[in-house]
């Protein structure tokens, strides 16, 4: 069995001038192949975010995206009136976010941006995101969910606080629809908005791989599985 494991980059709305560039200015300067090698191990497939079919076809109709131009994101600093102050970049030592972080940080000190990093165990990121005065970005990973609906990252009141009147609108549009095809509508439209909002990046995708005995069965697999509560050995 396999698990899809999402690795976005959360933005604090209590942020300094440089995380309202950096907000679009990461879609350039992102070399995400390096972002996600620094992720990977033998024991984890990482996989491309573009991959999937919706996202693979906005994105290629969104000519600022992973291009990965270092000239380009000076100019789009130095048009937002980028002030030189520090950015600070919140990772945890879980599957091995912590080296994403330092990929990161060496992609902004190449257009000029002095980062600053706080590599701490979970338990304390799980704190510490709490506070929107401890950072200006911090990665985290989220497990498949079975609707959009649960997906954490959209709810004003998550660490990155997405709390867009337009988003959150759309939200709930999509939340009270009385039709499949009117939730998948806006589902669409949300995603699509998203890329413009950016109340994530995400990098890419890993799947995290599990065995089990083939007489074991009722796991459930949903949201980072496994989950054992209805499992039992078949007679």
């Amino acid at each position: 069995m396999t698990c899809n494991i999402f690795t976005p980059l959360l933005l604090s709305l209590e942020i300094i001038q440089i995380a309202v560039v950096l907000a679009a200015l990461f879609q350039i300067v992102l070399d995400e192949h390096l972002v996600k090698k620094a992720l990977s191990n033998k024991k984890q497939q990482i996989c491309n975010a573009c991959t999937y079919k919706y996202v693979n076809k906005l994105m290629n109709s969104v000519s600022m995206n992973n291009l990965h131009d270092p000239e380009k994101a000076k100019e789009i600093l130095a048009e937002g009136g980028y002030d030189g102050s520090t950015f600070r970049i919140l990772a945890a030592t879980l599957n091995k976010m912590d080296s994403m972080a330092v990929v990161l940080k060496s992609e902004l000190e190449e257009i000029g941006v002095p980062v600053e990093l706080t590599i701490v165990d979970w338990a304390t990121l799980t704190d510490y995101r709490k506070d929107p005065s401890l950072y200006d970005m911090y990665i985290t990973t989220f497990a498949e969910v079975p609707v959009p609906s649960l997906k954490l990252y959209y709810g004003n009141a998550y660490p990155g606080w997405s709390d867009d009147e337009k988003l959150s609108t759309l939200f709930s549009e999509m939340t009270s629809a009385t039709t499949l095809d009117d939730a998948k509508a806006k589902w669409d439209e949300l995603q699509g908005y998203s890329w413009e909002y950016l109340p994530i990046i995400c990098p890419g995708h890993y799947l995290g791989m599990f065995a089990m005995d083939k007489d074991l069965e009722g796991v459930n697999m949903y949201s980072g599985g496994p989950k054992f509560y209805n499992a039992g050995i078949k007679e």
